[in-house]
């Protein structure tokens, strides 16, 4: 009956035919995955929770004796037989999840849930957090998977059927920042750049990316990229000080034993400097921008800060309003409010009201936010 449908709505017998093929496709590989195996839920031995709080844990999480039975305990798991990733990902993924017990976890490239098993049997065990994983093309497998996993595991899970790009604009719109993020999507450069951007702009302050296949060229270079142009980030490890332009298509770039990840992680502050920056285009409430609130890490240095507001509305027509203004500061106390003098506002009938803050600083020494600024 369901298969009669699909072929009455296709308006060709071209698309019908397409149609019924992906259909019976999907179909297929729906039921191949309703016959994976699952372990049961039960502790996975792995190094103690806070164990590696430095500014890189990464090495010291790998020099303790009891990662590497997490990592025989991946090994056993039948999820390692339906993953692209080494049991040392996994291992590495779930030790890091249980360190920094996230509100949340986002994974470009879901496959067959193998790494997402990974974090999720680390969020059960730390009792709270979720998992979003989008695959644009999983959606005939992942959910099949996932019904295979127990009930108290799958609680920690939403799986979206979204490519990077849409899948961060639903981030975006529901207000949803991780705390760790895995990349293993596409692996051409602009995608891969692209992915780490987004996630630098969704990342809660000190979180960690996974960047997973840069023994290939596109995420490597990517990576060198995006950390040439956000000096205040960080390497865990050294893979990317060890390039060597003699051997530009190296297959063993990696300093992360029987991985292919690179791990970078955020500063724990919002750096504001001579170039303008941005959190990024969110939902707002009225239609009236009167300022910025700011919460500095530190005390600023002399300078002046500019900020501007792109107020948007979305209706029968797009209307974009433009304000700017700028405030001088001098040896600044932690809270720190900027006014736009007129207010920014739009008239008319709107379904839709987006903000883009931008702000820029003109000082000796960078300013440090505490967090995002607050629009109001």
């Amino acid at each position: 009956m369901l298969l009669a449908l699909i072929k009455a709505l296709a308006r060709t017998p071209l698309r019908a035919a397409r149609a019924t093929r992906r259909f019976g496709y999907c179909v297929t590989k729906f039921a191949q995955a309703l016959g994976v195996k699952i372990k049961p839920l039960a502790p996975v031995p792995a190094p103690p929770p806070d164990s590696a709080r430095s500014a890189d844990p990464v090495a010291a999480i790998l020099a303790m004796p009891e990662f590497q039975d997490t990592v025989r305990w991946f090994a056993e798991n039948p999820a390692a037989q339906r993953s692209l990733v080494s049991p040392d990902t996994q291992a590495l993924l779930f030790t890091l999840v249980r360190n920094l017990k996230p509100a949340n976890v986002f994974e470009i490239g879901s496959y067959r849930c193998g790494s997402s098993e990974a974090i999720c049997r680390a969020l059960c065990e730390n009792g709270m957090g979720t998992l979003h994983t989008t695959d644009p093309f999983g959606g005939g497998v992942v959910p099949a998977i996932l019904l295979k996993w127990p009930e108290a595991m799958r609680r920690h899970v939403h799986f979206h059927v979204l490519d990077s790009m849409a899948f961060y604009m639903l981030m975006t719109s529901i207000r949803t920042c991780a705390g760790l993020i895995f990349i293993d999507g596409n692996h051409e450069y602009e995608f891969a750049l692209f992915d780490l951007q987004a996630a630098a702009r969704h990342l809660v302050p000190g979180g960690f990316v996974l960047l997973d296949n840069v023994s290939q060229p596109g995420p490597f270079f990517a990576a060198m990229d995006f950390m040439r142009a956000n000096s205040d980030w960080r390497e865990c490890g050294n893979s990317l000080s060890r390039y060597r332009s003699s051997h530009p298509f190296d297959r063993n770039r990696t300093a992360i034993h029987n991985t292919d990840l690179l791990v970078l992680r955020a500063p724990p502050h919002i750096t504001i400097a001579a170039r303008p920056r941005t959190v990024g285009q969110q939902l707002f409430a009225s239609r009236t921008v009167s300022g910025m609130r700011l919460v500095l890490r530190e005390r600023a240095t002399s300078g002046t800060l500019t900020a501007q507001c792109v107020l948007r509305g979305f209706g029968r027509t797009l209307v974009e309003v433009v304000g700017e203004t700028n405030l001088a500061l001098c040896n600044a106390e932690q809270n720190v409010e900027i006014r736009f003098f007129p207010p920014i506002a739009l008239d008319g009938e709107f379904t839709r009201v987006t903000v883009e803050p931008w702000l820029a600083w003109d000082g000796a020494a960078a300013l440090l936010l505490a967090k995002p600024p607050a629009v109001f």
